[in-house]
């Protein structure tokens, strides 16, 4: 809005619920039309206090587990007043027990708990847990969302795992290469490479490079390099025994590969 000499003016700083925790810095710049006059800044400094802290924190990186082993550890919540906490659900890519107990010595002003997780590791992938608690009191706040997520076992990737094709009449060659993480010394034998699904006019020619990984030559023919162009990206899976497999994408021109 314009302002004349003498006249005054409100600046409204609103935040949204929930969206901050700790402290805090907005600022807000009001223009003028007077030459070479700098803006004038306003700021609104503070602190929020959540009314649940966290630790070590809401979200934890179990890392890189070996296969048939467990994950266990605990989160442990305080509240900066009254509050009463449901029964958690839990949404698990693997077997978790889960539960929350009230922490001993807590008072009813500021009650704590402790929030006890165990996981059964899959075998040669990716697991995550997520656990989702209601708050009954005080009324009407979102729930309390924790996060346990990590990887098992070993695991191959590729580079790159999306392969751009023109329409061609001739033979298309790609060529990407495969690693191993997780599993230290082992080398990848290009006999144990296999692809899904098996389609008609791809060819995979597979060879060990120093380092133990695989030098991948995929063939397109023309007749299939034409069906990608009309029909869209095909999805290949690429797999080797004792590793979660790798997905790679033979995409239309016009995506670079990556």
């Amino acid at each position: 809005s314009l302002l004349g000499p003498g006249d005054t003016a409100t600046v409204r700083v609103t935040v949204e619920p929930y969206t901050l925790e700790g402290a805090f810095s907005k600022s807000v710049f009001v223009l003028t039309d007077a030459a070479d006059a700098q803006p004038l800044r306003l700021t609104v400094t503070g602190e929020s206090v959540p009314l649940f802290s966290v630790r070590p924190s809401k979200s934890v990186d179990a890392g890189r587990l070996p296969n048939g082993a467990s994950w266990e550890g605990a989160f442990e919540l305080a509240a900066s007043g009254p509050a009463a906490l449901g029964a958690p659900a839990v949404t698990s890519g693997c077997p978790a027990a889960v539960s929350v107990e009230a922490a001993s010595g807590a008072g009813a002003e500021r009650p704590r708990w402790r929030v006890p997780v165990k996981l059964s590791i899959p075998t040669n992938g990716i697991f995550r847990c997520r656990i989702v608690i209601p708050v009954l009191v005080p009324t009407n706040r979102p729930p309390l969302a924790l996060e346990v997520a990590g990887r098992a076992g070993s695991e191959l990737f590729a580079v790159p795992s999306v392969l751009a094709l023109a329409d061609s009449e001739e033979t298309v060659v790609r060529t990407l290469r495969l690693r191993l993480s997780g599993s230290r010394g082992r080398t990848l034998a290009p006999a144990e490479l296999r692809i899904h699904p098996e389609t008609e006019g791809l060819g995979v020619r597979a060879e060990t490079e120093p380092g133990g990984g695989l030098a991948v030559h995929i063939t397109v023919s023309p007749g299939l390099s034409k069906r990608i162009e009309g029909g869209g990206p095909l999805r290949l899976t690429l797999a080797v025994p004792g590793a979660a497999s790798v997905a790679v994408v033979l995409h239309p021109s016009g995506a670079s590969d990556k």
